[in-house]
């Protein structure tokens, strides 16, 4: 939960940054010994660097294992990348706190700072005000455009999952979601092409913000107020997403197979323009909203591997590239068989699922209430988004 501290005084602001501040820094040094010792296991940096960081940083114990643990995984995060030039820096002004340094209460939080137990108000949503019962985990303070922000980590109970059927979810750009059965008693279709439209106007108003930047003061602060408009609107959309299939899910007594994302960038194929929407289109904060939101209402996610489920035949099986005619339609050079392709995908994941955990296909089981497949447009749930 992303939670705004209400108007902390000087005092307390003061705290904050001191403790983000030497926090932030303990994060950089750590990272420059990782780079120097040429290793990111934990045991080896504890044994050579704790001793040093405890004399250099002016915070407790628990706050320097949590400054390491943060080190690790942003080297680990920087070695996967492809074209890395230099190491890692850690600019932002944050600072993780341990769940026994943390309580909730009354809508505020309680930080352990250098010893000192402090009190913050928080601005908590209507949504958010159950989870103030449920059991806290480690979470952070972070400062951004002026205020601060506490992101705040909760366990909730969940529903033990008890799906009697499954349902496939194929994720992509032309189509956002696709969602079918085996059998086909389902069918929908999330068409992408106004959140693309959206998306290339973005890019488009940041570019010709770019290039007047030399030139315009104007334009700098035009481009500061776009920050970050794009993701939040995008977010936005696929919290919308994620709640409808999961609400289908809930309706039909289902269980959720969604593709593996591994490789989802090298197997879409489009123009330079989609492609570029592809290279920052945010899959995994999809899957992870559909995931977390599964979880609470006692749906089960199921991930497959969904190489080849475009090109593969929902019908008679047959796996074959000419099958794809083109990007929205497959034809079975076998058996005759015409689909959409992202539904053939849908349904071929919701096979692959079944045959992994033993659901039975949609149409032999009774649902909670009737529904008519059809294909339905974005608009049909996106209501109250600045979409269309």
């Amino acid at each position: 939960m992303k939670l705004k501290i209400k108007n902390p005084t000087r005092h307390k602001a003061a705290k904050l940054e001191s403790y983000t501040d030497q926090f932030v820094a303990c994060v950089n040094w750590y990272l420059e010994q990782i780079h120097k010792l040429g290793t990111t296991s934990r045991k080896k940096l504890h044994d050579t660097c704790y001793r040093e960081a405890r004399e250099k940083f002016n915070l407790p114990s628990a706050n320097i294992q949590l400054a390491l643990d943060k080190a690790i995984e942003a080297y680990r995060s920087f070695l996967a990348k492809e074209g890395k030039k230099s190491i890692p820096v850690v600019e932002s002004s944050f600072g993780v706190f341990r769940k026994d340094t943390i309580k909730i209460e009354n809508e505020a939080i309680r930080l352990t700072l250098n010893g000192e137990r402090v009190w913050f108000p928080l601005n908590v949503p209507t949504a958010f005000k159950e989870a103030f019962s449920w059991p806290v985990a480690r979470s952070e303070i972070r400062f951004k455009k002026g205020y601060w922000y506490c992101y705040l980590t909760v366990h909730s109970p969940a529903p033990e999952p008890k799906p009697q059927s499954i349902i496939g979810v194929d994720i992509g750009v032309c189509v956002l979601a696709a969602i079918s059965t085996i059998g086909g008693i389902i069918n929908f279709l999330l068409p992408g092409r106004a959140v693309r439209a959206r998306r290339s106007f973005f890019h488009s108003k940041r570019k010709e913000l770019q290039a007047k930047l030399e030139t315009s003061k104007n334009a700098y602060r035009a481009l500061k107020r776009q920050s970050g408009k794009e993701q939040r609107w995008m977010a936005d959309v696929n919290h919308k997403i994620a709640r409808f299939i999961v609400d289908l899910a809930v309706a039909t007594g289902s269980a959720i197979a969604i593709e593996n994302l591994l490789g989802i960038r090298d197997r879409i194929k489009a123009s330079k323009r989609v492609n570029r929407m592809l290279h920052s289109w945010n899959f995994r904060q999809l899957i992870s909203f559909i995931e977390y939101k599964a979880e609470k209402a006692g749906v089960r996610v199921v991930p497959v591997e969904a190489r080849n489920t475009s090109n593969t035949c929902s019908s008679c099986g047959l796996s074959l590239r000419a099958n794809r005619k083109k990007q929205a339609l497959l034809k079975c050079r076998r058996c005759g068989f015409e689909i959409n392709a992202d539904l053939n995908a849908s349904r071929n994941i919701a096979s692959k699922g079944s045959l992994s955990f033993g659901y039975k296909p949609l149409d032999k089981v009774a649902v909670a209430r009737p529904i008519v497949g059809q294909a339905h447009n974005l608009a049909n749930f996106l209501k109250g988004s600045p979409l269309l």
